[in-house]
């Protein structure tokens, strides 16, 4: 129940009505939910920059079957934002080439951005 009304909430950004929500199914432990209440967790932390706390929660999910093809997105766009470009460009690199990544595009024109920036256009 507390999942639903999270996506509820969420589904209508209100974040912060949502959060609590999904944050109870975390604490809970081993719940089959706490996967998907950490994604939620993280996109509402990455919408309101909270970086590190996004990160968080997206690392859980990095080699979660289903959730490993949209996280490794936000998790390298925050290590860019950090300014671990390094770490971003391994974490994009991988991504780009993966047949089921969401973000695709997206990761393209991320590593295009941080290729441009290190003047790497190679």
């Amino acid at each position: 129940m507390q999942l639903q009304k999270g996506v509820a909430y969420f589904s209508v950004k209100q974040f912060s009505d949502a959060k609590p929500l999904f944050q109870s199914i975390v604490q809970l432990g081993g719940s089959r939910y706490s996967k998907t209440a950490h994604y939620y967790l993280g996109f509402i932390a990455f919408s309101k920059k909270s970086f590190s706390e996004a990160f968080d929660h997206f690392n859980l999910l990095m080699t979660d079957a289903y959730y490993n093809t949209v996280v490794p997105f936000y998790v390298s766009y925050i290590f860019y934002l950090q300014g671990n470009t390094d770490r971003a460009i391994e974490i994009a690199e991988r991504y780009s080439v993966s047949v089921n990544a969401f973000h695709s595009n997206e990761i393209k024109q991320l590593l295009a951005t941080i290729y441009f920036n290190k003047n790497d256009f190679i």
